[in-house]
């Protein structure tokens, strides 16, 4: 993906890096030409394991989908895990 440096001006392939401070892991992507960077997100070790339940829980909604087994109680714990997951990303990205 192309973006457009807010501090030069000048466009450049945002790829996507990691870095760990602690138990924090952020997600940013820096300007090849000054080495601005942007954060995309910070993670921590719940905000993981909600990631890693919710997508454990679209895994089996989809194999329940394909079955014709798939019911709102399902759908519905899959909002609620989303939920989950969305307010514990916005509550950690607005403290830094």
């Amino acid at each position: 993906m192309e973006a457009r440096c807010d501090e030069c001006g000048r466009i450049f392939t945002a790829a996507p890096q990691t870095r760990q401070e602690g138990e924090i892991e952020t997600t940013f992507f820096a300007c090849a030409h000054c080495g601005r960077e942007y954060v995309v997100c910070r993670t921590d070790p719940g905000i993981r394991a909600l990631q890693t339940q919710a997508e454990r829980q679209r895994q089996r909604n989809r194999e329940r989908q394909r079955q014709g087994e798939l019911t709102k109680r399902h759908i519905g714990h899959m909002r609620r895990k989303a939920n989950q997951l969305r307010a514990g990303l916005d509550a950690l990205n607005r403290t830094k």
